[in-house]
């Protein structure tokens, strides 16, 4: 766990994290100015703020808001051994930081999909055990493909999805999900739409049948086998 304590880690996960948003929104970005502008922690300075557009702004300003959620969990789990319990006012909270105007804020109050939040609070619970990546892959799939079939953040569904869905990772010790260059993030997203597409037209109990199911879930599983490897190599 101490490997998410450390700004190294903190500076790689977000410049990964923009660089993915940017191949998703089309923006153009020189990856060693952005190296740059993460490390030396440019984006606190308010004159520096919008070098990269307002959306990556408010993006950075959600993958702080994350970290120290993380960090704050990390803290309680090593003094308590337990999972931190993070509240619909968290989500909500960094969903706003995503898009202050709160255009679907609305997802996050409590009587709004309550069988999808009741699900997601059933696998946080189940998962608290789970030991195994590629069971935690297959759990943390079936909550992905229902947030992408719901849609419920419009615009701004992936990005929030796919930060949220690194939190678990993190707890267990697993590696996180980050891309190696543009034509994975591209291709996740593209994958992810068809994925959705079959799992529409599929009972949930046969979703496990679908190649398409089973190809995310080892997908998951390589990404974060590969992030560990890539520690242990550079370590």
């Amino acid at each position: 766990m101490l490997t998410y304590q450390l700004n190294e880690f903190w500076d790689k996960f977000f410049i990964k994290y923009i660089e993915s948003v940017c191949t998703f929104k089309k923006i153009d970005v020189n990856c060693a100015e952005l190296e740059d502008y993460i490390v030396e922690k440019d984006y606190l300075d308010p004159n520096e703020r919008n070098v990269y557009g307002e959306h990556t702004a408010n993006v950075i300003d959600m993958l702080c808001y994350f970290q120290e959620i993380i960090l704050t969990g990390v803290e309680s789990k090593k003094h308590n051994g337990k999972w931190p319990y993070v509240n619909l006012e968290q989500f909500k909270n960094l969903y706003l930081k995503l898009d202050p105007q709160g255009t679907y804020v609305d997802f996050f109050d409590k009587n709004k999909y309550p069988e999808f939040k009741t699900n997601v609070a059933k696998t946080c619970e189940e998962t608290e055990n789970v030991e195994e990546l590629f069971q935690l892959c297959e759990d943390l799939a079936y909550v992905y493909v229902d947030f992408h079939i719901i849609k419920p953040l419009g615009e701004f569904n992936f990005e929030y999805a796919w930060l949220v869905l690194q939190a678990p990772f993190i707890f267990k010790d697993f590696g996180i999900l980050l891309f190696h260059d543009d034509y994975d993030a591209s291709h996740l997203i593209n994958f992810t739409l068809l994925l959705v597409e079959k799992c529409q037209a599929t009972d949930k109990k046969e979703w496990l049948r679908l190649p398409e199911f089973g190809r995310i879930c080892r997908g998951f599983e390589t990404m974060s086998e590969s992030w560990l490897l890539k520690q242990a190599v550079s370590g």
